[in-house]
């Protein structure tokens, strides 16, 4: 990932994109508009401060634009992050990078949003179901050999703090030695009528997001990454075959290499049994 523009030594790209934007529009009766929801598979921009990035700004247009018809009860917008573990706004295809910000992105997402609500179709009743499971990943944790070299290379710097991604990676390896060899993370499945929902608390690459809606049992299906926890990247296991960063190993991102396909599995069946659900019609 990030080789720089004009790098002779880029080969291809190694992940896939998704650049659907799923809109969850929630009316009253009459017609006044109560909340939306939307997501979007990109990694924040950047900003120079504490942000909510394009997020935030996204959310700000769409309330400005969808308003409720009562200041006391303001529509709420929501974007929440998509897929968006290997995706980037920056193209290494091109030969310089292109001016965006995180002001020109939601203005971007959010006109597609809005183009969105010209063919919504409202129901006045839909089945509501949920999922959530707590499973446990193994970490990929430091062997004896692997901590007893980076315990070495950190004696001669013991006194101050790593400057380099060798020296932190370094005392990574020995932090995570002495921390637990699994985690347990928390997934969700939600059904909002023939919508169906995953919640997954990591760093989730766009091709996973693609596959879980590939095999999902509704008709449209999207993803939220960074839900309910942060466990860090999980890469597909050919990436960590090629070493990117969201490879590298650190108490934050330390999943094992097959985790993905684990949680990947574990939600599509979770998709599979909220669909089964039938909730009576209530008056």
């Amino acid at each position: 990932m990030h080789p720089g523009y004009k790098n002779a030594k880029a080969i291809r790209e190694t992940g896939l994109e998704d650049p659907e934007i799923p809109v969850v529009s929630l009316q009253a009766i009459d017609g006044r508009q109560i909340a939306v929801m939307c997501a979007y598979s990109l990694h924040y921009v950047g900003a120079p401060n504490i942000s909510a990035d394009y997020f935030g700004i996204f959310e700000a247009i769409l309330e400005a634009k969808l308003t409720s018809g009562d200041e006391s009860k303001p529509a709420i917008a929501m974007l929440a992050n998509g897929t968006s573990g290997d995706t980037y706004l920056r193209d290494y295809k091109r030969d310089s990078a292109r001016k965006t910000d995180r002001q020109s992105v939601a203005e971007a997402v959010s006109s597609a949003a809005l183009k969105a609500f010209e063919t919504i179709e409202y129901q006045d009743w839909v089945p509501l179901a949920m999922e959530e499971k707590e499973l446990e990943i193994a970490v990929r944790f430091p062997t004896d050999e692997e901590v007893a070299e980076a315990t070495d290379y950190v004696k001669p710097w013991a006194d101050r703090k790593p400057k380099t991604s060798e020296e932190v990676y370094a005392l990574e390896t020995i932090v995570l030695s002495k921390m637990s060899k699994t985690r347990n993370i928390q997934l969700q499945a939600i059904a909002i009528g023939t919508l169906g929902i995953v919640g997954i608390p990591n760093e989730v690459f766009a091709e996973t997001g693609l596959n879980i809606k590939k095999y999902s049992p509704f008709k449209t299906t999207y993803s939220i990454s960074l839900a309910n926890g942060a466990f860090g990247y999980i890469p597909p296991p050919e990436q960590h075959v090629l070493g990117g960063y969201t490879t590298w190993r650190a108490r934050s991102s330390c999943l094992e290499v097959y985790a993905e396909p684990k949680i990947k599995f574990e939600v599509l069946k979770m998709l599979e049994r909220v669909k089964l659900q039938r909730p009576a019609i209530t008056q």
